[in-house]
């Protein structure tokens, strides 16, 4: 089975949030901040030779679904809703590994990249509707001064 290399997820996660960042609103670019932010923490925290629960990355994960169920409640879009539940999976994926050591390293492994792309998925297609959406209100916006005719 061929293994898709790191560089593949470095580079999703970086345009993807880097595009939230510029074209998104403020629950885009919060999304992204917290989604990059626990990124950079994991790699930090990452132990290669560990072959039991991630413990570390257990925590900075829980984290980061807090973060994400704070912003789906406080916001008026739906991605944030499917982030945070992605996120749910990845931490329950902690929570088996932890209970089952029987669970195989690669499901251990393999799932959370699994929800991690699911979880960039739902941050793109937020930013475009919300750049869709602004493109489209720019476009239906009144004139200025709209003449005599149109008063």
């Amino acid at each position: 089975m061929p293994v898709v290399p790191h560089w593949v997820w470095g580079g999703a996660i970086s345009l993807t949030c880097g595009f939230a960042a510029w074209k998104g609103r403020a629950p885009e670019r919060w999304g992204a901040l917290f989604f990059y932010g626990a990124w950079l923490l994991t790699i930090a925290v990452y132990n290669p030779k560990g072959l039991a629960t991630q413990w570390a990355i257990f925590g900075v994960d829980t984290v980061l679904l807090a973060l994400l169920t704070a912003l789906a409640l406080r916001s008026d879009r739906f991605w944030p809703l499917f982030m945070a539940a992605f996120q749910l999976l990845t931490v329950l994926t902690h929570v088996g590994r932890a209970l089952d050591s029987g669970l195989p390293w690669w499901a251990y492994h393999t799932a959370p990249q699994i929800w991690g792309y699911l979880m960039i998925l739902s941050l793109l297609v937020g930013t475009l509707n919300t750049w869709r959406e602004r493109r489209q209100f720019a476009a239906a916006a009144p004139m200025a001064d709209p003449g005599a005719t149109r008063r």
